[in-house]
């Protein structure tokens, strides 16, 4: 079975707070995608929660947290899976970079990088991808990661991170 609409889909989307982000939280709302979404930024969070809203979308969760922090990304899906059925669509879009020369580049920017874009979306996945499997959605997800420049969904634009990674039928982003 694969998810050739996201209407009435259970969507988590990373990153929902500003960008890339935000903007696929909006699509997939107006395609009439269930949301669920984080970013660590609470402000830009809360906005684009508002932003659903007054598009008349739903969110049925929104939690600000770091998804290079296992044990919060564990808490998250915990949260979720109590309350509700797993996902249909996890779209792991969180990402940041760091600009420079090497010379000009330390340590610290490269592990960040390491931990929210690569780390970050194996958290993810880890948490929500195996309640998929088990709740019998076996063959409606793929995972695929973008290298820059590339265009993974109709309508997207074509800077989307390496990092970006999708949980879905590859037939999934016809509606986005």
């Amino acid at each position: 079975m694969s998810v050739r609409s996201l209407d009435g889909k259970k969507c988590l989307i990373t990153g929902a707070g500003s960008g890339i982000g935000r903007a696929t939280a909006l699509r997939a709302s107006e395609a009439g995608a269930e949301l669920f979404l984080t970013d660590i930024n609470n402000l830009g969070l809360e906005e684009t929660v508002a932003m659903v809203g007054a598009a008349g979308g739903t969110v049925s969760m929104a939690k600000a947290l770091d998804i290079s922090d296992y044990d919060e990304v564990v808490k998250f899906g915990t949260e979720i899976h109590t309350q509700f059925s797993p996902m249909d669509v996890v779209m792991n879009i969180a990402g940041i970079s760091a600009w420079g020369t090497i010379e000009n580049l330390e340590h610290r920017h490269w592990k960040s990088m390491v931990d929210v874009n690569l780390m970050g979306p194996i958290h993810v996945m880890e948490t929500f991808v195996p309640p998929m499997i088990r709740a019998a959605r076996v063959g409606t997800w793929s995972m695929c990661l973008r290298p820059p420049g590339s265009w993974p969904c109709r309508g997207m634009p074509p800077t989307v991170r390496a990092s970006s990674a999708f949980a879905v039928s590859p037939k999934c982003c016809d509606s986005i």
